[in-house]
């Protein structure tokens, strides 16, 4: 994981009752400690190692929001094709397995890409993931599993979670711990993807029960259960072992080896964002600094503070693509800020750490011709308190 991206380290507390399992879900991964990473402009990763019912368990959740231009897009490239290779190819920030398939590769079940159809309908694949015009997902039902008149839709099943309920029906398909791949949407309409390992002494899967009330409880009001077993994969561009941030478990061990060839996947497309935080900082003249431990820095963290003349702090942001990126700085909700300036890569502005503190604000571009590392430096502007907190750089177009 790129420290780059990393934002916080919290603890989840996650309460359902699973009866399947006879085991509260806040007793076997409350609490928790989850990295969490922000990996495009509105798409962030979560991740934890836990225990469940007795048994390890690895859990991914990858959180997609349309409001911030994140969109989604159904992938079908014409063979058997690894998720990874699939995100590559379509330049995502990320991708995951979809639906069900045949030997031949062909959909089980309704996959229709702008309209050109990649499987015939299917009795019990009645529920699919339907995206329209501007990448945005719904999970919606079609009693007849044809999907009339849709064009962007992928099949799978069965439905785990409706109108904010655990669907009945979910508890009499497969009782059997597997790795299991679920999408699901909440009501502000963020998608939010969750792959689960098993079938490895280091994480043992769960049932269709446990995973339709862990959607549920991750805040989806409709959620659908995806190709899983031996397909399950997430890949995210950028992270070790080649993006790969779940353990596929094809090879019968518990690394990111074992990864299976698949026909179709779904992709996430966003904006990159580079992320520079108070740790990742360099800080001028280590004396004049100190620590603030209130959380009021972004991601509820803590930040640093200096009220001496000369005082600056620097970050390094590795950039992998060409282009023009914003510059966003983020200062805390605190008393006494005093003007600072943000400079390198070009830019050279004052910044008034006092207004519009806890958010991002935009204050200038640069232009990157070519890969490699952007410097930002922050520096005192005559008296007052200069506050580190966090830098980011977002892709532009």
């Amino acid at each position: 994981m790129r420290a780059r991206r990393v934002l916080a380290s919290i603890a989840l507390s996650i309460a359902a009752v699973v009866q399947t399992d006879r085991i509260a879900w806040a007793q076997a991964v409350a609490p928790v400690a989850w990295t969490h990473e922000v990996v495009g402009v509105g798409v962030v990763l979560r991740t934890c190692a836990c225990e469940l019912a007795g048994l390890p368990q690895t859990v991914s959740v990858l959180e997609v929001d349309p409001r911030e231009g994140a969109r989604l897009a159904l992938a079908c490239p014409g063979g058997f094709v690894g998720t990874r290779a699939i995100g590559r190819a379509r330049a995502a920030v990320a991708a995951v397995n979809g639906g069900f398939f045949d030997r031949q590769g062909r959909s089980v079940g309704v996959l229709r890409i702008g309209g050109e159809a990649f499987g015939a309908r299917h009795d019990n694949r009645t529920t699919g993931v339907v995206i329209d015009e501007r990448g945005r997902a719904r999970i919606a039902t079609d009693a007849r599993a044809s999907f009339d008149g849709v064009r962007d839709v992928m099949t799978a099943g069965p439905l785990l979670v409706a109108d904010g309920a655990v669907v009945a029906g979910a508890k009499d398909w497969s009782k059997t711990r597997h790795p299991r791949t679920a999408v699901g949407r909440r009501r502000d309409g963020v998608v939010v993807f969750v792959p689960i390992d098993g079938r490895t002494v280091a994480s043992r899967g769960v049932s269709l029960a446990v995973l339709a009330d862990y959607m549920r409880e991750l805040g989806c009001v409709r959620a659908l259960n995806l190709d899983g077993g031996g397909s399950t994969t997430m890949w995210v561009r950028g992270e070790p072992e080649g993006g790969i941030v779940n353990h596929p478990c094809d090879n019968r061990r518990h690394d990111h080896a074992g990864e299976r060839k698949v026909p179709n996947a779904i992709v996430v497309i966003a904006r990159d964002v580079v992320v520079g935080e108070t740790e990742d900082a360099v800080f001028e003249p280590d004396g004049a600094w100190r620590r603030s431990t209130d959380g009021a820095a972004f991601a509820g963290r803590d930040w640093r503070r200096a009220n001496a003349p000369g005082a600056r702090a620097r970050w390094r942001l590795p950039v992998d693509f060409v282009g023009e990126w914003t510059v966003e700085i983020w200062s805390p909700r605190a008393e006494g800020l005093a003007r600072a300036r943000l400079s390198g890569a070009g830019l050279d502005v004052v910044v008034d750490q006092a207004t519009g503190g806890g958010a991002w604000r935009a204050v200038g571009t640069v232009r990157v011709d070519a890969p490699g590392v952007v410097e930002l430096e922050l520096a005192s502007i005559g008296s007052g308190v200069l506050a580190a907190d966090a830098v980011r750089l977002v892709q532009r177009g």
